[in-house]
C-alpha cells in the first residue's frame, strides 16, 4: 500500500480506526506467505513499473482461499484517444488526476490475464465510469455516464468502462 505521510496522521485521528500501517512497495512487499485472508488494491496497479510482480505478491501473501479485490483502470473506451496523443506527441500521459510518475496502459482483459498467470482466480469482474467520447475544450465528464441500471446494458457494456474491479481468490 501506498501511504503518504498526511495518510497516516489523518488515520492516527480516527478514534475508530485500528491498525498499523506501512509504507510498502507492491511490488516485494515484507510479509510471510499466507498472511492475509483478503487483500485490497484501489487503483495501484498501472502506477507501478512491475505490475506482474505486484499480481504475485498478493497471490504470494493470501491465505490459500484468501480473496482479493483489485481495482484499476481500463483504457477501453475514449481514453485510448487521449493515450495515443501522448504517444505520437510524446507528451506525458494525465487520466484526470494528474501526470503520475509512471502509467502503465491497461485493457482489462490484459488484467484478468496476469492475476491468473498469477495463480490467482477472478470469478467476478465489474466496470463503471463509462466514457464514450473525448472532444476538444469539452470536459470530458459531459460525455460520461458513471453506472447503467440495467443488467444487460451492465453487461453489454462492462468492456468499456473506466474502472474495473477484479475479484477473486487464490486456489488452494
Amino acid at each position: 500500500m501506498q501511504l503518504e505521510p498526511w495518510h497516516v496522521t489523518v488515520a492516527g485521528l480516527l478514534p475508530s480506526l485500528q491498525g498499523v500501517f506501512w509504507k510498502l512497495g507492491a511490488e516485494a512487499l515484507r510479509f510471510k506467505n499466507g498472511t492475509f485472508d483478503l487483500v485490497v488494491s484501489c487503483e495501484c496497479l498501472e502506477h507501478i513499473p512491475h505490475p506482474e510482480q505486484m499480481t504475485k505478491e498478493i497471490r504470494r501473501v493470501l491465505v490459500p482461499a484468501g480473496r482479493f479485490i483489485l481495482t484499476t483502470e481500463n483504457y477501453f473506451n475514449a481514453l485510448i484517444l487521449a493515450w495515443m496523443k501522448c504517444w505520437l506527441t510524446g507528451s506525458p500521459f494525465n487520466s484526470g488526476s494528474g501526470v503520475q510518475p509512471h502509467e502503465n496502459f491497461f485493457v482489462y482483459w490484459r488484467v484478468q490475464r496476469m492475476l491468473e498467470r498469477s495463480g490467482l482466480v477472478v470469478d467476478h469482474m465489474e466496470s463503471n465510469h463509462f466514457q464514450w467520447l473525448l472532444l476538444p475544450r469539452t470536459d470530458p465528464e459531459k460525455l460520461c455516464i458513471e453506472e447503467v441500471d440495467s443488467a444487460f446494458c451492465k453487461r453489454l457494456f462492462r468492456p468499456f468502462g473506466r474502472h474495473f474491479t477484479f475479484c477473486g481468490f487464490r486456489p488452494n
